[in-house]
């Protein structure tokens, strides 16, 4: 009963308007058991962060399993000679690697391609993981060359675009960008820093 009256209350919640709404958080217990609430109090919750799609839709972003997706991350940093670790953390800023994540300006899948370069990295099936990543990892790579290695720029340019960078002669003063490439870094560097060495240098350079 409990739990059907639980279930019913969450319903009613995503009815209501978004700015009327508290934040939600969620955690999976070790029998993949899931528990809500409102208050993480005594237990690792996670925020669910909720996203209009297409339609004004909802779609819930819940952190993904980063192991689920690690041969199609392997693949593409071989193909495309790119450390994984940088992959991995463009994934989880871009979508937590939730490989349904869709964004409120149309971006889908893991590494949040809008559907125009998806198609000129032909990407099919923007919620296919494999062909996401290999889409995403192609577009880093030429956004890498495009800035000659210096990955503040590179990353800046997937989030503002590779124009907007140009335009700016470095990296927008968008409170976004600044704060989207803060992030790709310091997860890069964890990731770096508890993985083997990349293959190559990467410039972290400011600008």
């Amino acid at each position: 009963m409990r739990r059907m009256v639980w279930v019913i209350g969450f319903a009613l919640w995503l009815l209501v308007p978004a700015s009327s709404q508290a934040e939600i958080f969620t955690y999976k217990d070790g029998r993949g058991k899931v528990f809500y609430t409102n208050i993480p109090v005594g237990a690792p919750y996670h925020p669910m962060i909720f996203r209009v799609g297409k339609g004004g839709r909802r779609s819930s972003i819940k952190p993904g399993n980063p192991a689920d997706f690690e041969q199609h991350v392997r693949a593409a940093a071989s193909h495309y000679d790119i450390d994984p670790q940088l992959i991995k953390a463009v994934i989880k800023v871009e979508s937590n690697f939730d490989h349904l994540a869709v964004s409120e300006k149309g971006a889908k899948g893991l590494m949040q391609l809008m559907p125009g370069t998806a198609a000129d990295m032909n990407v099919c099936n923007l919620f296919d993981p494999r062909e996401n990543i290999m889409g995403g990892t192609c577009y880093l790579k030429q956004l890498l060359g495009r800035f000659n290695g210096n990955l503040p720029l590179t990353i800046a340019a997937y989030n503002a675009g590779p124009g907007a960078v140009e335009r700016c002669g470095g990296i927008p003063n968008f409170e976004e960008t600044q704060r989207y490439v803060r992030s790709v870094l310091l997860y890069y560097r964890k990731l770096a820093a508890a993985g083997p060495a990349p293959s190559r240098p990467w410039h972290l350079a400011a600008n």
